[in-house]
């Protein structure tokens, strides 16, 4: 304060900055801080986003065990009697070292899940790699084959909505109205949106029989796509998953043109497309066959889907976000049958069992949005093929569409070496094939 009092303008102007800057400093972690924790610890509930994910565990051989009921790890691919119900199966998490794991405090019965027999649409591949994370010693006991991936309306049940309620953020409906998860949820109410792939569905919403085995491409933003000449491979694949700042004009070589999923939540998509202006990454990807996977973190991510997908204008979009910021540009008419939304259990589920981080930075630290699509994709897809997910954070720029060598930064609320060793780890176990240079491998 002395220095304000200064008669020097140059003095005082220079102060000013630095009191406006804390300032800001502060209420921006305030932000993050009401962000990230449960909102029974704030005072207001709306803005609960951006968070992590939780998991649960699996099948053996499904001709060798029973049916999977509360308490038990198997599953009986050829008979699930009850279509939908909740248990808590006992499950071999990884294990966190040296630092006390939070996770079981902010989100009690985190490991508790909804059952869905929709899985079985996704093992009708005698070669899908299901099977293969059935057998694996390394992920058998994280892989739940009927975690639901998808919502869709036969999820807006009281019971339902007092179950997920009971979890914040991206695991669940805390603080979110049932009235706006109802008709959120109403527009999802094609078979379309209860499984991943659309074209595999019939008019009674059953998979095809020839028992077609589906290729996937996942497509990261890291720079190690930079010279890769790998384009033409990514489009080869059945679909291509894009996530983030997806540019892909001016990059076809590279990272190919084919988006068959945009994946995001509604902060991911802004910043992404806030950030991608100089790539001329301007609106989100929009193909005739683009579907967008929603993995809803906060309540306007509901209000965003019910928006575009009711009758209503832009200027009825009510955005109670900490941002209060319009919508997203899409790139063309989007309609209910465009979206399909991620399952807040099978977003406690991945974290749970699948990246769960030891940093001690618990309440602020979620799996990227890279890693939840990735994930999504080894539950749906028969065969998947990973593309800029990290491999070497020091040898590669930070992304593909860098004009120059931009070093690699970890942040807080990401564990990018957790994941990479999920990666490598998935790769080694021949479920996943992740692209490596060369000399990377």
């Amino acid at each position: 304060m002395l220095c304000l009092r200064s008669g020097n303008r140059v003095v005082k102007v220079i102060c000013t900055l630095l009191v406006i800057s804390v300032f800001a400093t502060i209420l921006y972690t305030t932000h993050l801080s009401t962000q990230f924790w449960p909102s029974t610890l704030y005072e207001s509930n709306e803005h609960a986003s951006l968070s992590s994910v939780i998991v649960s565990a699996v099948a053996e051989n499904p001709a060798e065990n029973p049916t999977h009921e509360k308490g038990s790890t198997s599953i009986d691919h050829n008979n699930v009697t009850n279509s939908s119900k909740v248990s808590k199966p006992k499950a071999t998490a990884p294990k966190t070292k040296g630092i006390k794991d939070e996770n079981e405090k902010l989100l009690p019965n985190a490991d508790v899940f909804r059952h869905e027999d929709s899985y079985k649409k996704y093992m009708q591949c005698p070669t899908t790699l299901r099977n293969k994370l059935i057998k694996s010693k390394v992920f058998k006991d994280r892989f739940i084959a009927d975690i639901p991936v998808l919502m869709w309306d036969e999820h807006k049940t009281l019971e339902e909505y007092n179950r997920l309620s009971q979890y914040w953020g991206c695991y669940g409906w805390q603080g979110y109205g049932q009235d706006l998860i109802n008709r959120t949820l109403s527009y999802l109410n094609s078979p379309s949106h209860r499984y991943m792939f659309d074209n595999q569905l019939n008019l009674k919403g059953q998979k095809s029989g020839d028992n077609k085995c589906i290729r996937c491409a996942v497509v990261g933003g890291g720079g190690i796509l930079n010279g890769s000449r790998k384009g033409e491979e990514i489009d080869s694949h059945d679909y291509v998953f894009r996530v983030n700042i997806a540019a892909t004009k001016g990059y076809e070589v590279d990272v190919g043109k084919k988006t068959s999923f945009y994946s995001y939540t509604i902060t991911t998509m802004r910043n992404s497309l806030l950030g991608g202006r100089k790539r001329g990454f301007t609106v989100a990807p929009h193909d005739k066959e683009t579907k967008y996977l929603v993995f809803p973190c906060e309540i306007s991510d509901y209000i965003l889907v019910e928006n575009r997908s009711s009758n209503k204008t832009e200027k009825d979009f009510k955005d109670t976000g900490p941002k209060h910021w319009g919508i997203p540009k899409f790139g063309k008419t989007v309609k209910n049958t465009d979206f399909k939304m991620l399952h807040p259990d099978f977003q406690r589920y991945m974290e749970w069992y699948w990246i769960r981080s030891s940093r001690k930075y618990k309440k602020v630290n979620r799996p990227s949005t890279g890693a939840l699509m990735l994930i999504a994709a080894i539950h749906t897809c028969d065969e998947v093929s990973a593309y800029g997910f990290g491999v070497n954070f020091r040898k590669y720029t930070t992304h593909y569409y860098d004009k120059q060598y931009t070093k690699f930064v970890y942040y807080a609320n990401h564990d990018f070496k957790q994941e990479l060793k999920l990666w490598n780890d998935l790769d080694a176990e021949g479920i996943i094939k992740l692209y490596k240079r060369a000399d990377d491998k």
